[in-house]
């Protein structure tokens, strides 16, 4: 049932294990004063997880992900990819919520997450936001939420009503 969305994770977590990714980073560190306090990435990400700190501080640390990931460049890749697992907690308790839609089609849980999300990533102005990555999270949800509304819309339109004289033989047995 899960399958699909641990094997997600657990290939970006394999992603960050290799050596172009820690050159990657080690470049963007040096290029990028916030990120010279961490000795690597797993640093990050360890301070990114834990619920105390600055939240403004983890904020910019998650703009700065975000910038870099709407570039394409081989930092914008790394930077997609932390950003991915930077939001994890947020991205599996959002799949956990909405998995009683696709619970027929879990597959398909995981790929509305996977493309709003980098939907959202991409569109995003994080100089427009006070919390990027609540509101990177919330309208992740929001977009898959309304697609979810305009495919049952779609569905009562299309769906065919049991017509008059049909209705009345199952009401005469």
């Amino acid at each position: 049932m899960r399958a699909l969305w641990r094997s997600l994770h657990d290939d970006l977590m394999q992603s960050i294990d290799t050596i172009t990714f820690k050159r990657q980073f080690d470049i963007a560190r040096q290029l990028s004063p916030p990120l010279q306090r961490f000795a690597d990435h797993y640093a990050l990400l360890d301070y990114l997880h834990t619920p105390v700190g600055d939240l403004d501080a983890k904020d910019r640390l998650i703009a700065l992900m975000v910038t870099e990931a709407q570039r394409s460049r081989p930092s914008g890749d790394m930077a997609t990819i932390l950003l991915w697992l930077a939001l994890w907690p947020g991205l599996d308790a959002l799949y956990r919520r909405l998995f009683r839609y696709f619970a027929k089609a879990p597959d398909e849980l995981v790929s509305e997450i996977s493309d709003r999300f980098m939907v959202v990533v991409h569109r995003f102005d994080s100089s427009r936001v006070r919390r990027v990555a609540a509101t990177i999270l919330r309208n992740t949800e929001r977009q898959i939420r309304q697609g979810l509304r305009s495919e049952w819309q779609q569905s009562r339109r299309t769906d065919r009503l049991p017509d008059e004289e049909m209705m009345r033989l199952d009401c005469a047995c």
